[in-house]
């Protein structure tokens, strides 16, 4: 059997630039990422890798490995580091994998997140073991996110909370759709979900399918959505998150809750300071491994 060459590129950079980054190598086809964090609580998987040993841990930020099927991506990214101001706190390095099959380390790498006892996200292929439990299926490597990142669990625990009498959600950056299908799975009625990468939004169409659920996905920006909706998703950068706060206000129904994620711990004041100036009752905020969640209700 033939094996397959893959490039590796590893970038030492400041945690605040982790998802920017880690969304960037996906839209050039990267197959996997590694994240290598001091004192990261996270287990190894594929789509967003946390490593365990201690011998690997950066005394700062982190070290962030991507894996692409193409030789010819270290000039772009390169180009995108510069673009978009990110700090390399080590110089960034390539070197070159083979493997029979990329499919073999999703296998290998991407097993069961728990998120609580009545929920879990497994691959594709994972065979349900528990008849009394929910299954979110989620095919990785195709768009972002997993379901492992904090940013995302810290989502997921805030909508279980507070998802009772919500009727509509519009999942805002909806990447691989985990969250609009998590609100499905729990009996929300009209579930949309919007992001401007086509790529990702097809696989989040697959993995709606891969679920049985009906979420209306579209190639939109929150600005020309054309419903009000009980409660909003939004796990996308703090920066994001503001520049398109006046526009999430006015497409959340009055009472109706927001729930942010993405959000550094040492961004915390930056994002209230930019809630404040909305008619927004802080209910929440919940930290999980440096990254924090605000949960707020309109008045």
């Amino acid at each position: 059997m033939i094996s397959l060459k893959y490039q590796k590129i590893t970038c030492h950079i400041e945690k605040k630039d982790e998802m920017v980054l880690t969304d960037y190598f996906f839209t050039l086809g990267c197959v996997g990422t590694e994240i290598i964090e001091k004192n990261s609580d996270n287990s190894n998987y594929l789509g967003e890798i946390y490593t365990l040993d201690e011998n690997d841990y950066p005394e700062e930020g982190i070290i962030l490995i991507g894996y692409f099927p193409s030789d010819e991506v270290m000039p772009q990214i390169a180009q995108f580091i510069n673009e978009q101001k990110i700090v390399l706190l080590d110089k960034m390095e390539s070197t070159e994998i083979f493997s029979e099959n990329y499919t073999d380390m999703y296998h290998t790498y991407f097993n069961e997140i728990v998120v609580n006892d009545n929920l879990s996200i497994v691959p594709s292929w994972f065979e349900n073991q528990d008849i009394n439990k929910t299954y979110i299926k989620i095919e990785p490597g195709l768009g972002f996110g997993t379901g492992r990142h904090a940013s995302t669990q810290l989502a997921i625990k805030g909508f279980i909370k507070y998802h009772q009498d919500i009727d509509s959600l519009l999942d805002f950056g909806t990447g691989s759709g985990i969250l609009a299908i998590i609100a499905k799975k729990y009996g929300v009625k009209k579930v949309y979900g919007i992001d401007l990468d086509q790529s990702a939004l097809k696989n989040a169409t697959n993995n709606a399918s891969l679920n049985n659920v009906d979420v209306k996905f579209s190639c939109e920006s929150i600005e020309t959505f054309p419903h009000r909706v009980k409660m909003i998703l939004a796990n996308i950068l703090t920066d994001i998150l503001i520049s398109n706060l006046a526009d999430i206000y006015d497409h959340l129904q009055t009472n109706g809750i927001l729930i942010l994620s993405g959000i550094l711990a040492e961004e915390q004041e930056t994002m209230i300071k930019a809630l404040q100036k909305f008619k927004l009752n802080i209910l929440d905020i919940i930290e999980q491994n440096k990254w924090i969640s605000i949960t707020v209700q309109k008045y």
